[in-house]
């Protein structure tokens, strides 16, 4: 699977300014830090940062990463995931896991109304998701 997203990785669109290409890490590298990152229950930049140097050794080999500048600071996680467009890397992050999802699968779609987020000028904020049951993912969820 790691192979496939790589693949999809590299079909989005560098959000870096292209101008002056002094790229010291890798997209692929910064994107699959960030999301291993957040499996693990890493919740800020500086944890991408604390993750990667904890596990470089592993990312290198299990993943396959380059890293040919080792793994990058907290401010360079925040400049990509700033600049990317996420509906283009869910996009992607979903043709990876569609590949991977059984053909038939239990797919319950569930609605929540935050607590405390509406007031008497406004209303309350409702969240819609869908949860693959299987392979223990949300695969989208929407404000509503």
């Amino acid at each position: 699977m790691i192979e496939k997203l790589k693949e999809k990785i590299l079909e989005i669109r560098e959000p870096r300014r292209t101008e002056k290409g002094n790229f010291r890490h890798k997209l692929e590298d910064i994107i699959i830090i960030g999301l291993c990152t957040v499996i693990s229950n890493g919740e800020d930049y500086e944890d991408m940062e604390i993750f990667g140097i904890a596990n470089e050794e592993w990312l290198r080999e299990k993943l396959k990463l380059e890293l040919p500048n080792g793994i990058p600071r907290p401010i360079i996680f925040e400049r990509v995931y700033e600049a990317l467009k996420p509906e283009e890397l869910s996009k992607y992050l979903n043709e990876c896991i569609e590949a991977k999802r059984p053909e038939r699968e239990v797919v319950p779609i569930d609605g929540k109304t935050l607590k405390n987020s509406g007031s008497a000028e406004k209303t309350a904020l409702h969240v819609v998701s869908v949860w693959a049951s299987e392979s223990q993912i949300t695969l989208a969820d929407k404000r509503t």
